[in-house]
């Protein structure tokens, strides 16, 4: 009986040890990955507070309650002070933007309804596409057998390359669906970065099992899913960076062999 126990054990202390090596190595991203839990926490402990005040008839937890919203924008200001890449940056002034409006609407400072701003979201929406379109990727070749690119719009893309010098490239997924394989495909460069946009849509990307994936997409009511299996150093090919947005969808990758 020793021996799960002992394994459990050990994995813990592991965890712990990572934790630890992560909060030494890079605080910032150590404090990142700590504030959602951070923050929920908090109000959960503040919620439990207000309801036993209001309990006994020592505070009236309504007034309270509208407060609310500062939950977001604190969750807002602490990405964007923790924020490592420009997405991160956009969806702590987001949740700062959305908190503030909720929290105006409690408290009867705004002459409107907030809900009736929803159409902003469309104009959010639009304008990110709008600058995702007019970036430039300065690290791309030009190459265009070397990058790969898909665009779906209430459809379905299946992408496929075996080229030897992939640099990244761009897909997009409105209320669609894109299946990107990359098992045939090589690295020349040390990394490469495909840019993702996942609206109502779904991405799923296949790598070759040498390749080491880095997520750094911002999901908005959406999910991204690193399903690799890592490499050992000695077996690493190359290294792909997954940047973008999955807002109401999902972006995946995981290793496929040939």
């Amino acid at each position: 009986m020793s021996g799960p126990f002992t394994s459990r054990a050990e994995a813990r202390a592991e965890a712990r040890a990572n934790a630890r090596a992560l909060a030494a190595k890079n605080p910032r991203a150590a404090f990142r990955h700590l504030l959602p839990r951070l923050l929920f926490g908090t109000w959960l402990a503040a919620l439990g507070i207000v309801f036993t005040l209001d309990n006994v008839g020592l505070v009236d937890a309504r007034d309270w309650l509208r407060w609310w919203p500062l939950l977001l924008v604190a969750l807002g200001a602490g990405l964007l002070l923790t924020a490592s890449s420009t997405a991160e940056v956009t969806g702590g002034i987001v949740w700062m933007v959305v908190g503030g409006a909720f929290l105006l609407d409690r408290l009867d400072v705004l002459p409107v309804n907030v809900f009736d701003l929803w159409p902003l979201a469309l104009v959010v929406f639009g304008g990110v596409l709008v600058v995702r379109a007019l970036r430039p990727r300065s690290t791309l070749s030009g190459d265009e057998s070397s990058t790969i690119h898909a665009f779906a719009m209430m459809s379905g893309v299946t992408r496929k390359t075996a080229t030897v010098a992939f640099e990244g490239g761009s897909l997009t997924a409105i209320m669609g669906g894109i299946e990107v394989d990359l098992r045939a495909a090589r690295m020349v460069q040390q990394q490469a970065v495909l840019d993702c946009f996942a609206f109502w849509g779904g991405i799923d990307v296949k790598v070759p099992p040498g390749w080491v994936v880095h997520g750094r997409v911002w999901p908005l009511m959406g999910g991204f899913e690193d399903k690799t299996t890592p490499p050992a150093p000695e077996d690493v090919q190359g290294e792909l960076v997954i940047t973008g947005w999955a807002i109401m969808g999902g972006i995946a990758v995981k290793t496929a062999r040939e």
